[in-house]
């Protein structure tokens, strides 16, 4: 029997005593030897009995311990991280056009104004209606009118309806007035073939022009603001100073009366150097803002067939009787007139 130490490949010789081998012999002693041709290796290996207690060891073989490889510390290779943050960028919110307040002499064309007579419209052909709603009109002159009285219980807008102007050549005599010639290339008419409603808000996003009378035309432009406070202006000074007197069925005749020689909330008669005695016209003054002249004062209701059916108290809207828009650079402008009918 044999056994390997370990690596060094070295078999210890182990001798055997076999008591009782099925043999005569008192007894039988075998020795087996392994020799390793390495030279490195001692090749005098103990010898021993089977039993017995004592070992005899060869010469110690000094093993060393084991050391551990020194630590091997890789380098690590670390690439700066760079973050480059870019400073926010401010989009600036789109500028909105504004009018500048302030009512202040001003001078339209003719193109600004409606007929109050016998005639047409003076200008060119109004740009195409958008056929969405929502999207703006293109810049040019178009004729317009109040949809919605004004009212202090709805203040801050004003809702108009929309029409085209058209050459009158196109429009035909049912719609322009003919003197018998042929019409101008600028002579215009409404366009009732398509419409478009609109509100707009009395701010300083839209502009206004206003003709108004005392003696002479009074022209001024203003904004949409400074329409907004004459607006409110007449409506209070109107409902003090006339409306109890036509609640209390006071002939309007003596009401014109009455404030051409007493001027009271504003309403007075033309200015002295154009009163004619016994010519009763009432102006409305308000700061100054161009002055309205009143044709009447209470407006007169009509029914389905024209009929007049009575009359009711004035809004400001019937005062200053809308007639153009003009849209310029994508602001709108409206055009009152408060003068002298013919």
């Amino acid at each position: 029997m044999s056994t390997k130490r370990g690596p060094l490949g070295i078999l210890v010789a182990i001798s055997l005593t076999c008591a009782a081998c099925g043999s005569t012999d008192s007894g039988l002693t075998v020795t087996a030897a392994y020799t390793d041709d390495s030279s490195a290796v001692d090749s005098t290996a103990p010898t021993g009995s089977v039993g017995d207690a004592t070992t005899t060891s060869g010469p110690a073989t000094t093993v060393p311990a084991n050391t551990a490889a020194p630590a091997t510390t890789v380098p690590t290779s670390i690439v700066p991280t760079t973050t480059t943050i870019e400073a926010a960028t401010t989009v600036p919110a789109p500028t909105v056009p504004t009018v500048p307040a302030g009512w202040v002499a001003a001078e339209f064309g003719l193109e600004l104004y409606a007929p109050h007579d016998e005639s047409n419209f003076i200008g060119v052909p109004s740009p195409a209606l958008p056929a969405d709603p929502n999207s703006p009109l293109a810049d040019g002159i178009y004729q317009a009118d109040t949809t919605r009285s004004w009212s202090p219980a709805l203040p801050a807008s004003v809702d108009i309806t929309v029409h085209r102007l058209e050459a009158c050549s196109l429009l035909g005599e049912d719609v322009c007035v003919n003197y018998g010639d042929p019409f101008q290339a600028d002579e215009m008419g409404i366009d009732e073939s398509s419409s478009l409603e609109l509100s707009l808000p009395l701010d300083q996003s839209i502009g206004v022009g206003v003709t108004g009378s005392d003696c002479e035309g009074v022209v001024k432009s203003g904004n949409g603001a400074d329409l907004l406070d004459l607006f409110t202006s007449f409506d209070q000074a109107y409902a003090i100073a006339v409306v109890p007197m036509l609640d209390a069925g006071t002939d309007q005749f003596e009401i014109l009366k009455s404030l051409t020689m007493t001027p009271v909330q504003g309403f007075s008669g033309h200015s002295a150097e154009c009163s004619y005695e016994g010519i009763y016209e009432v102006v409305f003054h308000s700061g100054d803002a161009p002055p309205l002249l009143l044709q009447t004062l209470a407006a007169t209701e009509y029914d389905s067939n024209g009929s007049a059916v009575g009359t009711r108290p004035l809004a400001p809207t019937d005062v200053l009787i809308l007639d153009i828009i003009e849209v310029k650079g994508g602001v709108t402008s409206l055009y009152f007139y408060a003068g002298f009918y013919s």
